[in-house]
């Protein structure tokens, strides 16, 4: 039913909390595990006449560094027999992660939400909550606090 599952992860064991779950599932159905990392590119500065990206900017570096991170999720559920695949995108996060979706159409989206409430939501708005409405698939949203499956 679910050949291949996305679980979108930002760097924070917050955003890890949906791994158990979409492992559980990819175990249980036998599916491919795609960890997606978006890398956001920074805001280009200068004129119209020249434009460039801050000096301090290194896409390299920054990119190898995700797959890294990735890579070290992506181990230990290999070693459960998961088939995983991984990879990096560039650009907004809430923008991209919503295209690839769209763009690759997997059978299933996993993904943690933060849990924002009052203004902290409303003025940082819930990344999590706008690929859900956007994902044209079905997706499991695990709330903070639901590491387990089962629970």
């Amino acid at each position: 039913m679910y050949d291949r599952i996305v679980v979108p992860v930002d760097g924070s064991d917050l955003s890890e909390t949906a791994l158990p779950h979409a492992v559980a599932l990819a175990r249980a159905m036998g599916s491919c595990l795609e960890l997606i990392r978006a890398v956001a590119v920074p805001t280009l500065v200068g004129t119209m006449n020249e434009v460039a990206l801050p000096a301090s900017f290194d896409s390299t570096d920054e990119t190898r560094a995700v797959e890294d991170y990735l890579e070290g999720l992506a181990e230990p559920i290999r070693q459960q027999g998961v088939r995983v695949v991984c990879k990096v995108l560039q650009g907004a996060p809430g923008h991209v992660v919503t295209q690839y979706v769209r763009r690759n159409r997997p059978d299933l989206l996993v993904i943690s939400f933060h849990g924002r409430r009052g203004l902290r939501r409303w003025l940082a708005g819930s990344t999590a909550e706008r690929i859900s409405r956007r994902a044209p698939c079905p997706v499991l949203v695990v709330r903070p606090g639901m590491d387990e499956p089962g629970r």
